[in-house]
C-alpha cells in the first residue's frame, strides 16, 4: 500500500511496525 505520506519503502515498514506496536497495546489491555 503506497499512499503520498509514504516516500520510501523505508517509511512504509516504519508505519507498519507502529501500527502493529498500537494493535498490541490494544491486545494487552483487552485482555488484562
Amino acid at each position: 500500500i503506497h499512499t503520498s505520506s509514504q516516500s520510501s519503502p523505508m517509511q512504509a515498514y516504519n508505519q507498519a511496525i507502529n501500527d502493529l506496536d498500537r494493535e498490541l497495546d490494544y491486545l494487552k489491555n483487552a485482555f488484562q
